[in-house]
């Protein structure tokens, strides 16, 4: 058994769901909201961490560490941070245990009161699977593969090697030049966040950002 931690390259901020995979038990975990994780591994295993946005880092246990491990994992700058739309919902009330549901309560609230034969009830306004953890984060899941699959043109032209090094050329630029343009042609059009552009619409704009820049 390893435990660990998992922090930011800086070294500032704990990282939670990294997931930590033994490569040769294909068993894995993930890290909890404190970026803290139990991994069982052995001297010799290979332990992966992942997350959408960091870099994945690879390890092999060459000794058990005594004490805690700390795993930093650094920040893909390049491409962009995935964006959470923020879930809406009708306003329904759940009755439970014969509560008169006209008491006026909000979506969120929680009314405690008692049944006209004076047994305990509780009111909740929105549906309790709503308030569940587990079932926000599958919804925040759904929405970033959604907007995933509308940034895939995007996807497809930044990580193509072909563009990339025609781009350099033309440019003449070096590859840590080039990501920092690309970095910044990114926070140029956070506003849209390309989605639903095709890959050619997107070279184009890459293309003609890089032109101006050069120029400056």
């Amino acid at each position: 058994m390893v435990d660990g931690k998992v922090m930011d390259a800086n070294g500032k901020t704990a990282i939670q769901w990294v997931k930590v995979w033994n490569r040769g038990t294909e068993k894995f975990t993930y890290t909890d909201h404190r970026g803290e994780f139990k991994a069982f591994a052995e001297l010799g295993d290979t332990l992966t961490f992942s997350l959408t946005n960091f870099h994945t880092k690879t390890v092999v246990l060459s000794s058990l560490p005594e004490e805690p491990w700390t795993v930093y994992l650094e920040f893909d700058a390049i491409e962009l941070p995935e964006v959470y739309v923020m879930e809406t919902n009708e306003n329904t009330t759940i009755q439970l245990d014969g509560v008169n549901p006209n008491q006026g309560i909000q979506l969120g609230n929680v009314a405690i009161a008692a049944t006209e034969d004076y047994r305990p009830g509780v009111s909740m306004a929105g549906p309790i699977s709503f308030f569940s953890k587990s079932e926000r984060q599958k919804r925040k899941f759904l929405e970033a593969e959604q907007i995933k699959a509308s940034q895939q043109g995007y996807l497809e032209a930044i990580h193509s090697d072909s563009l990339r090094t025609e781009l350099i050329t033309v440019f003449s630029l070096n590859r840590q030049k080039f990501d920092s343009l690309l970095i910044e042609f990114n926070a140029a059009n956070q506003h849209h966040q390309f989605r639903n552009m095709e890959k050619e619409r997107v070279e184009k704009m890459l293309f003609y950002f890089l032109n101006d820049a050069v120029k400056e």
